[in-house]
């Protein structure tokens, strides 16, 4: 299946789930890989962000109630 198939609220949700993950496996992981892991999370946390701000002005999603 292409991207082009999903909703973008399952790509960013797919993308919350695989940072969080990406983080709890360089957590056990002490040392270069678990470096360059946290590294790469934290670059794709970066991206999903953006998205976020992007679904949101888009009204895919709804802003934060301290936005309002």
């Amino acid at each position: 299946m292409g991207v082009r198939e999903y909703d973008r609220l399952e790509i960013l949700d797919y993308l919350k789930r695989s940072v969080r993950r990406m983080q709890q496996i360089a957590s056990n992981n002490p040392g270069g890989f678990g470096q360059m892991l946290l590294a790469v999370a934290d670059e794709i946390a970066g991206d999903t962000a953006a998205l976020e701000v992007e679904l949101i002005e888009a009204g895919y999603l709804p802003r934060p109630a301290n936005e309002a």
